[in-house]
């Protein structure tokens, strides 16, 4: 069975933030970036709020119409779109920034030169 999707706009980024939020709360990653699971979902809420905002202007956001399911999509290059820089991610994470650069570190190293689309979060709801 599939599930019906569509493009998301301006006003699902709450939403939207609020799904990966959850969806983040336990993973091990996010755990090993902010210890504390109170200060880590007001960590992830503004962090993905901002991320999913700038992604639904520049870059592309999937929803699914029962808003149980998100895949966010980055295209490189995307020369036209301001970066998200250190400052951004400061902004949110405070003193864990330098996990968070660590982390982001990893994933550069990974990460092609060629023209292509990456998917940057796709958690789905529990049910």
């Amino acid at each position: 069975m599939t599930t019906p999707i569509r493009s998301a706009e301006a006003g699902d980024v709450a939403t939207i933030a609020a799904l990966l939020t959850d969806a983040v709360a336990t993973d091990p990653v996010a755990q090993w970036l902010v210890a504390d699971p109170v200060e880590r979902q007001h960590i992830f809420h503004g962090l993905l709020t901002m991320e999913v905002d700038h992604a639904v202007e520049w870059w592309h956001v999937d929803i699914a119409l029962d808003m149980t399911a998100v895949a966010v999509w980055h295209h490189r290059p995307t020369p036209q779109a301001a970066l998200l820089s250190d400052y951004h991610l400061s902004t949110f994470t405070g003193r864990h920034l330098p996990r968070f650069q660590q982390l982001h570190a990893l994933a550069r190293r990974y990460r092609s030169g060629a023209p292509h689309h990456w998917l940057a979060w796709r958690p789905t709801a529990q049910l």
